[in-house]
């Protein structure tokens, strides 16, 4: 069973991924903020992680008291991808289209996937992912 860490501040978002992929024999971890993830990688272990690209930057529970912003999604991922480069990662926004294709030029091959999004939308993104060994970081 391959395992997805799911990090996101949406609660219902999170609920609803996590649903859609569990029902797809999927492990789900969940973190709710930057810091809470990397504290369940630092004992986890994880196949793919699908990343908020709109969040704020804070610890624990705390991180609903904070500015959301692009920059502590991007920044979460590039150090993602640096710490854990054998970790594939996904993007994951509701940002308007014009921002997203600047935020894309920022993520490089790092997929995005566009909030709210089908469960079958999000399910082939992740299924793209894992079907190519070894290439952590493309579409």
């Amino acid at each position: 069973m391959k395992t997805i860490l799911l990090i996101d501040d949406d609660t219902s978002f999170r609920e609803v991924a996590t649903a859609v992929l569990l029902a797809e024999d999927y492990d789900v971890l969940q973190a709710a903020c930057p810091d809470d993830a990397f504290k369940l990688l630092e004992r986890e272990r994880v196949d793919l992680i699908l990343c908020d690209l709109h969040m704020p930057f804070a610890f624990g529970e705390r991180y609903s008291q904070f500015e959301h912003s692009h920059r502590v999604g991007i920044k979460t991922i590039q150090e993602l991808s640096g710490v854990f480069p054998q970790i594939p990662v996904i993007g994951l926004t509701a940002t308007p289209r014009v921002d997203l294709e600047r935020i894309a030029r920022t993520l490089g091959e790092i997929p995005t996937f566009e909030k709210p999004g089908s469960g079958v939308e999000l399910l082939g993104i992740v299924e793209r992912c894992f079907e190519m060994p070894g290439v952590a970081y493309r579409q």
